[in-house]
């Protein structure tokens, strides 16, 4: 099982559950975060524009599970699933 990260379709925050399901983090679209893709290693990661902890620490796209439980098909699947939360104002 993998680490649930996706936009949830109601509150349109971006969502980051622990692989094990006890945690679960919530950034709404006014958080200050930034992303990267890693084009070589399949790896996303979402980091704070102001040094705090990355909710998304270098994740590959594998390891990544949208809001049903499913395994993004490629890196550029998971990356267009997270687009939305950063391109909202």
């Amino acid at each position: 099982m993998g680490q649930k990260i996706y936009i949830d379709g109601t509150t349109k925050e971006l969502i980051v559950m622990s692989a094990d399901e006890t945690t679960t983090r919530a950034y709404p679209g006014f958080s200050e975060l930034s992303r990267s893709k890693d084009e070589g290693n399949g790896r996303v990661i979402v980091s704070s524009m102001h040094g705090g902890p990355s909710p998304v620490n270098s994740v590959h796209f594998s390891d990544a599970e949208n809001e049903a439980g499913d395994v993004y098909a490629d890196l550029t699947a998971f990356w267009d699933a997270l687009t939305p939360y950063f391109t909202t104002s």
